[in-house]
């Protein structure tokens, strides 16, 4: 506050209320003068003398003193003990300071409202500032005044850097590394703090842990695989898939480790980024991804790896096949039916068991008509997943199926018109 004398003294603190004169004719004059007096270990006093001055010209005099005393070692606060950073930073009283400070001014950021922690009040002019940080860098004390309420943290905190009312402080730093040789970034600082009383020579001790460590585990992403089964066997193998996008905050890329974990019945084999799972059975199985950076913080993630069975059955044919025709003995009829399974030798899937469907690749149809009484079921079979062959679109699983088809490939036939040539059957 300032105490100001019409059109003089504006800049006057006002440390009180000033002396209450009276005159019986009033008075005409007010001023008063400044006089202070400093002691290198003791108060500061500023004597401030007033004169008076009536309407006939008579003064009158008076002081008024005001004593200063200097701050002690009892009052300053000593800076957090243990102070927790990011890695990678600066521990210099400043930067702990700055870092750890409350940033007051309206965001976002712009060309007038710029900087990474400190508030700057030549930017922003209608920011308080409390400097909330000074309690984790320095020793602080309070100003008269600006005492927090009881329950509250103490705001307007200011600094002893390096010296205040002859009061020195100074420091030296034990650096540790905080997760190893060779990790970067990563630091525990043992800060012992001496502070002076000039006016005693007493010597005060204090010791402070600052720790600027990574706590912040990789980050990355994974995607999911879908994959066939050997021809071999009902299972599958699977080089495994590299995490994207891996990274961290503070770990450099060749500090960063990444694996997989399988679940009971899954062998995995190699090391990163060769990793290879086998024996992995028709379905869906959950693989966990694992990340680390150099000082111990793990994330995970999960992927699915779908197994399907993409391989087709092997069909194994009897081959030069002969047959007899029978008929009723009265006229050219003769007629001989094959069905699939006395073709089959030994056709097998690994997966599943195998349907034996079996139709000639020429010839006519030796009366096996389809349902529309023409439909040479010879040459196909009916295994269309129940649409009919106009739907325009749909998936068939073979090209040739066709909805007239009444055998569904179980048996092709032969008549006399077939003899003498060969025909060629096709097993499926």
């Amino acid at each position: 506050m300032l105490y100001d004398i019409p059109g003089q003294n504006a800049n006057k603190s006002k440390l009180t209320t000033p002396p209450s004169p009276s005159d019986n004719c009033g008075v005409t004059g007010i001023s008063f003068e400044d006089r202070v007096t400093t002691t290198n270990c003791g108060a500061t006093k500023l004597i401030r003398d007033w004169k008076y001055t009536d309407g006939y010209g008579n003064v009158a005099l008076c002081s008024q003193t005001f004593t200063f005393n200097q701050i002690t070692v009892f009052d300053l606060v000593p800076p957090v003990r243990e102070v927790h950073l990011t890695c990678g930073l600066d521990a210099t009283p400043a930067a702990i300071a700055g870092y750890l400070d409350v940033d007051s001014r309206t965001q976002p950021a712009s060309a007038t409202n710029i900087g990474a922690y400190a508030d700057d009040y030549a930017q922003t002019g209608s920011v308080v500032e409390f400097n909330e940080g000074y309690s984790y860098g320095y020793f602080t004390y309070q100003l008269p005044g600006y005492a927090a309420p009881a329950g509250q943290p103490n705001l307007h905190s200011q600094k002893v850097d390096n010296n205040v009312c002859n009061l020195y402080t100074t420091y030296t730093d034990d650096v540790i590394p905080a997760c190893g040789i060779g990790c970067s970034g990563n630091m525990k600082v043992i800060r012992n703090w001496k502070l002076l009383d000039w006016c005693t020579g007493e010597v005060f001790t204090y010791t402070q842990v600052i720790k600027a460590t990574d706590e912040k585990a990789p980050t990355f992403n994974v995607k999911n695989a879908t994959v066939g089964v050997d021809p071999w066997g009902c299972a599958a193998n699977w080089n495994v898939g590299q995490p994207w996008e891996l990274a961290d905050n503070c770990a450099k890329a060749e500090e960063i480790k990444w694996g997989v974990k399988v679940p009971a019945g899954l062998t995995l084999s190699g090391t990163a980024p060769n990793y290879r799972i086998t024996g992995l059975t028709k379905g869906v199985h959950t693989i966990t991804y694992w990340a680390s950076d150099c000082c111990g913080n793990v994330s995970e993630k999960t992927a699915t790896v779908t197994v399907i069975d993409a391989s087709a059955p092997v069909a194994v044919a009897k081959q030069n096949i002969v047959m007899s025709l029978t008929g009723s003995g009265t006229g050219a009829d003769g007629a001989g039916k094959i069905y699939g399974w006395q073709i089959d030798n030994g056709s097998y899937d690994h997966c599943s068991d195998v349907r034996f469907e079996v139709r000639r690749v020429d010839g006519g149809s030796c009366g096996n008509v389809g349902a529309n009484g023409t439909h040479n079921n010879n040459s196909t079979y009916n295994d269309n997943n129940g649409y009919p062959s106009e739907v325009p679109g749909a998936v068939w699983f073979h090209p040739q199926d066709n909805a007239q088809d009444t055998d569904g490939g179980a048996f092709v036939k032969f008549c006399c018109e077939d003899i003498p040539c060969r025909s060629r059957l096709w097993l499926t």
